[in-house]
């Protein structure tokens, strides 16, 4: 009964988190675009980053099972809904006579948008429409996601402390090494990877407590 309670408080949580940081996505726009209030903007900006670590809390550390079923579910769920408001978008700009390449339209429509958010310099390859510049997002979260299995093989493998100390180090030094334009929008992949790596390292820490604290329990008994 605990057991189920406490899950069911982390999964209000959880919700409780997300939906922050929905309102937080939605108000940074309009925020960046006040005079009065712009100088908010940077605290609703986190709103990206809530969503990493929400995903980074639910999948360190634990069993996804087949990688290919995990992620096409994964897809459902995240690309689906900006499906379908790029294509409504689509459909109102044409309507309304907007010019909407049909470059503009596969990328949108492939969620590819935040290749040229990730770099600037391939925007010529990955144009987007203004309208739908906000769906970078489901880009950078599905490359994130991507990464997710050769995570858990660096974290999972015989020594794999050590290969997480040395990803560690990597990631400080080629946020060091990128070019500044970089490093602002290529912080969301290394928040996801430093924060995956983190959370795999706590919850190693707390099995092998626990595998210690178990024969201490048993010989009381």
């Amino acid at each position: 009964m605990d057991r189920t309670s406490n899950n069911q408080k982390r999964i209000v949580q959880i919700s409780l988190i997300r939906i922050l940081a929905i309102f937080l996505v939605l108000i940074c726009h309009p925020l960046n675009h006040s005079e009065t209030l712009k100088s908010f903007a940077p605290l609703a900006n986190i709103g990206p980053s809530l969503f990493l670590m929400v995903s980074v809390y639910l999948f360190a550390g634990k069993n996804i099972g087949s990688f290919k079923l995990w992620f096409i579910q994964r897809i459902k769920t995240v690309c689906i809904p900006p499906l379908i408001a790029s294509v409504v978008v689509l459909l109102l700009l044409t309507i309304t006579g907007a010019a909407v390449s049909t470059s503009n339209a596969i990328v949108a429509l492939l969620n590819l948008t935040g290749i040229s958010f990730l770099f600037p310099d391939l925007y010529a390859v990955f144009p987007y429409s203004s309208e739908l510049a906000h769906l970078w997002f489901i880009t950078v979260i599905l490359v994130c996601y991507l990464l997710v299995p050769l995570l858990k093989k660096i974290c999972w493998e015989k020594a794999g402390t050590l290969k997480i100390l040395i990803v560690f180090a990597l990631v400080f030094v080629l946020n060091e090494l990128l070019e500044t334009r970089y490093i602002a929008k290529l912080s969301y992949l290394l928040l996801f990877v430093l924060g995956y790596i983190l959370i795999e390292l706590i919850r190693r820490c707390q099995r092998s407590l626990v595998a210690v604290k178990k024969p201490d329990s048993f010989s009381l008994r």
